[in-house]
């Protein structure tokens, strides 16, 4: 996870074992894009995000809240890049985002076994953090999650 943040945030998800990095470079911006399949982007106040339009062009798979600026730029261009969920259904965010992941997987197993066991392994931590971050958002008063 990279980008602006509180240190009590970055401190509350470093405890969830994510992994946030703050402010990034281009050089390693773009290798954090090269080495991911699945962008969650769980912000819902947004204009126009730069971080989503450079996940589709790199061709990751985007999970993002359905907002008048995503939906009006990518629920038809390119939907089968990008999943866009009612706001506060955190459960679907959660839930798309993890297929997305299992999707990916499957479709690396195809090609190695070895390589999907751990990466597996690897996905459902993820997966298990991003439920934990997402309980953990639920548990805010409402007023801080818009």
């Amino acid at each position: 996870m990279c980008g602006h943040a509180t240190v009590n945030d970055i401190d509350r998800l470093r405890r969830l074992g994510i992994d946030h990095r703050g402010v990034v470079s281009e050089k390693e911006k773009i290798d954090l894009y090269s080495r991911a399949k699945v962008i969650a982007f769980p912000l819902i106040i947004e204009g126009f995000c730069m971080a989503v339009a450079e996940a589709l062009y790199a061709q990751l798979y985007v999970v993002a809240w359905k907002i008048p600026v995503f939906d009006e730029l990518y629920s038809h261009r390119c939907s089968q890049n990008i999943k866009l969920i009612e706001p506060k259904n955190y459960g679907d965010f959660a839930e798309q985002a993890l297929l997305l992941t299992k999707a990916h997987v499957k479709k690396l197993h195809q090609h190695d076994s070895t390589t999907h066991a751990k990466l597996a392994t690897e996905w459902e931590q993820v997966g298990e953090k991003v439920l934990l971050s997402i309980r953990d958002l639920i548990d805010q008063p409402m007023d801080k999650l818009e």
